[in-house]
């Protein structure tokens, strides 16, 4: 078998519709075994886990999907040191969704200092420095002829950097999972050329 990332619809990464709900993972996250292990709150804490007002599903149970979630990533021969790099990730997104910018003046943005927590927060989650994630959130660097320029980044540009980058993030996991399930579903011999959605 072979699995085609055909449309991940990334604005669900970050929020939803009244009644809806982000993406399972984030649930699963906060709800499952691991969620004191990074260090996350409840579900209802988090801006995009929050933004339909619906955290819990009537067909299912968040707390056993991650269990079931968790060995299918064993079946495919993720290690627990993958898997775990895996939540880590969805954890960043979910929780750098918290971090709120503020405008300083017309033309630069800052973040506010009751979130700096979240920013800390989901930069240990992505290994990355927290003055290095804020950096990017705030400002763009462009070279021009040889030349670098950094410009600081007005409130909704510096918004739509931060989403942008959860957005990134999500979808390259996504397809670096995607990726993975193809591996595991390689198997040499003919095949008819079929196709499932």
């Amino acid at each position: 078998a072979h699995t085609i990332n055909y449309l991940l619809e990334k604005s669900r990464i970050v929020t939803c519709a009244k009644n809806e709900r982000v993406y399972h993972a984030f649930y699963l996250l906060t709800k499952g075994r691991d969620a004191a292990k990074f260090g996350l709150k409840k579900v209802n804490e988090y801006k995009s886990t929050f933004a339909g007002k619906c955290i819990a599903r009537e067909d299912a149970d968040d707390t056993e999907d991650f269990l079931e979630v968790e060995k299918a990533l064993e079946i495919i021969g993720m290690s627990v040191e993958e898997r775990e790099e895996v939540w880590k990730t969805v954890g960043g997104c979910l929780v750098a969704q918290n971090i709120e910018l503020a405008s300083i003046d017309a033309d630069s943005t800052c973040v506010q200092p009751s979130t700096r927590e979240a920013l800390e927060h989901a930069s240990r989650l992505w290994g990355v420095a927290a003055d290095k994630l804020e950096r990017e959130f705030l400002s763009t660097t462009t070279t021009v002829r040889g030349e670098t320029f950094t410009m600081k980044l007005r409130l909704a540009v510096a918004i739509d950097m931060r989403d942008s980058l959860c957005k990134h993030v999500y979808e390259k996991l996504f397809q670096a999972l995607v990726t993975r399930i193809n591996d595991s579903t390689d198997v040499e011999g003919d095949y008819t050329n079929s196709s499932i959605g």
